[in-house]
């Protein structure tokens, strides 16, 4: 009989990763990543040297996103083609808060990208949204999930599912838990060949 806490460090080796790792790979997208230029620029004079008054140069800042903390997902397939033409037209009613019916519209399914996720206890996966919509299985913990739409908690625990509506919609998910690490499966539909299946915005204030 499998020990329960080997199969949970299991899980964890193998799945949840630095956030800068997450960004870095094709898996996601995070708006803070910015080219930095650290040549030295010439002066005046032409000598080569620093400008004197770097305090006068423009800088660009782009937004600040809100990068994931304590969350990681191992990529398990990546933009397996639909053999059949798939548009998808989902209905979501939900079963807490005063949101009513949401409908999201995916005119061309296309690709779809496999990940196995997980959570450290009080991980959170940062607010971010997707290029389609996301089914999301528990199989691990309890997960609270917040829509920028409502800001209502949603918990679903191990043995439920949800969708989660990308497209704009913006949302983070959560471990309900300090001692308990929370995991399962997302599945991206939707995803454009060659592009991430997420992205990461900047913080909602809720």
């Amino acid at each position: 009989m499998t020990d329960k806490t080997e199969h949970t460090d299991s899980i964890l080796r193998r799945t949840v990763l630095k956030a800068s790792t997450v960004a870095a790979g094709a898996f996601a997208l995070s708006g803070s990543a910015t080219a930095i230029d650290e040549h030295e620029d010439e002066n005046e004079e032409g000598t080569g040297k620093p400008d004197d008054k770097p305090e006068d140069k423009p800088e660009s800042e782009e937004p600040e996103v809100d990068e994931p903390e304590g969350y990681g997902a191992e990529l398990l397939a990546q933009h397996v083609v639909f053999k059949d033409d798939v548009a998808l037209d989902t209905t979501i009613t939900y079963a807490e808060g005063e949101m009513g019916t949401q409908e999201a519209s995916l005119p061309d399914g296309e690709t779809a990208v496999l990940a196995e996720i997980a959570w450290e206890p009080g991980g959170r996966t940062g607010w971010h949204t997707h290029p389609g919509s996301v089914i999301v299985l528990i199989t691990e913990g309890e997960v609270e999930l917040l829509n920028e739409d409502d800001c209502v908690v949603r918990t679903y625990t191990a043995g439920e599912a949800f969708v989660a509506r990308g497209m704009g919609n913006v949302h983070v998910a959560t471990n309900a838990s300090d001692t308990e690490e929370a995991g399962g499966y997302a599945m991206y539909i939707g995803v454009p060949d060659g592009e991430p299946a997420t992205e990461w915005v900047e913080p909602v204030d809720c």
